[in-house]
């Protein structure tokens, strides 16, 4: 059952006698949640985030661009657990690892098309330490090199 102390809802509590944890409505986690038209936390702490695969896209695209890229934060920003979110991927045939890898080929493709920043500027944007290392998985991502790719998109190196 609800209740309010200090100005702040919580929705219960856990633990035993000798101690209890209050547990209150992520307010952050709920503001994105109806952001992204999904519903808020409900009871307990039930997960915002509907399994959209747009939602995750955005969200994984922050995380890359801002060099944030874990598990954890990921799992936080979508306001479920770090398992949840693996469960979730998994019961989608798909892992974290390959998410990640999907969405640093979409904003390097992106990047590459506009041809306004370099190979090493992207290389860095998509997380990479060293512009050799990107190059390399960009072929293997794309099966051409960054300057083919350049080219077939009518942009020179």
């Amino acid at each position: 059952m609800p209740f309010e102390t200090n100005g702040i809802t919580y929705e219960g509590f856990i633990g035993s006698s000798r101690m209890h944890m209050l547990v209150s409505k992520n307010t952050l986690c709920e503001k994105r949640a109806m952001e992204a038209g999904d519903e808020p936390f409900g009871t307990y702490g039930q997960p915002s985030w509907s399994g959209d695969e747009e939602q995750l896209c955005r969200t994984l695209a922050d995380a890359v661009r801002s060099g944030n890229i874990t598990l954890t934060e990921v799992s936080s920003l979508l306001c479920i657990s770090s398992r949840s979110l693996q469960r979730r991927l998994a019961q989608r045939g798909t892992t974290f690892g390959e998410q990640v890898k999907k969405v640093r080929m979409q904003i390097a493709e992106e990047s590459l098309r506009e041809g306004v920043l370099s190979t090493d500027e992207i290389s860095s944007l998509v997380g990479y330490q060293n512009t050799v290392s990107f190059m390399r998985a960009f072929k293997q991502w794309t099966g051409m090199t960054v300057a083919e790719f350049r080219a077939t998109e009518g942009r020179t190196s």
